[in-house]
């Protein structure tokens, strides 16, 4: 049995016939879901590890038998156990929706969120049947403060992204994206909503 250190992942064990039937192995018969071949090429693997000095534990490995005239050749690649990558996601905020009996509701409503609000979120403008439906996507989380002024007005629907989604595609667009900003300056800079 000779054993080489090809670099420092590669070891190299020749076993001839002699090898192979000291070790009760036969090139057909080397498979890995046999106990026995496990057993033995572990003992191998140990003795190899000792020989040149290069760990084998904790390591994922290939193993190639590869035959020859006189036995078989075993070529072990060691890599290290790569650690699973965690995959983190941010969760996005879902949509707060409401709705409206009347456009004056809605109107009052967006004067005064454009009085008091941060601009940092993203507000949508619909009519749907005969109910006015004010949609805020927000980038950060929205204060309670803020639905409860929406709240004096409208109506909270529950629901998330489906709700969302079928109020993009059934409701008529009055103001998309910055309904907040575009509508509540119009008002603001034209006439006062009692």
């Amino acid at each position: 049995m000779t054993i080489e250190k090809i670099d420092s992942e590669r070891i190299l064990i020749a076993l001839c016939d002699e090898d192979m039937k000291s070790f009760s192995l036969e090139f057909e018969s080397m498979t890995l879901t046999n106990p026995y071949v496990r057993e033995t090429l572990k003992s191998l693997l140990s003795f190899a590890s000792v020989e040149t000095g290069i760990s084998v534990y904790n390591k994922k490995m290939l193993i190639e038998a590869i035959p020859y005239k006189n036995g078989c050749l075993l070529l072990i690649t060691l890599k290290a156990k790569e650690h699973k990558r965690k995959v983190y996601r941010i969760k996005e905020i879902r949509p707060l929706i409401f709705c409206f009996d009347d456009v004056e509701s809605l109107l009052r409503c967006i004067c005064e969120l454009y009085k008091r609000h941060d601009r940092k979120i993203r507000s949508d403008a619909y009519k749907l049947f005969d109910k006015y439906i004010l949609t805020i996507r927000p980038y950060s989380r929205v204060s309670q403060y803020y639905t409860d002024i929406i709240g004096e007005f409208g109506e909270r629907i529950s629901g998330g992204a489906l709700t969302f989604s079928r109020i993009c595609e059934y409701g008529n667009v009055i103001v998309k994206d910055n309904a907040v900003e575009i509508i509540g300056s119009s008002i603001s800079g034209s006439r006062k909503v009692k």
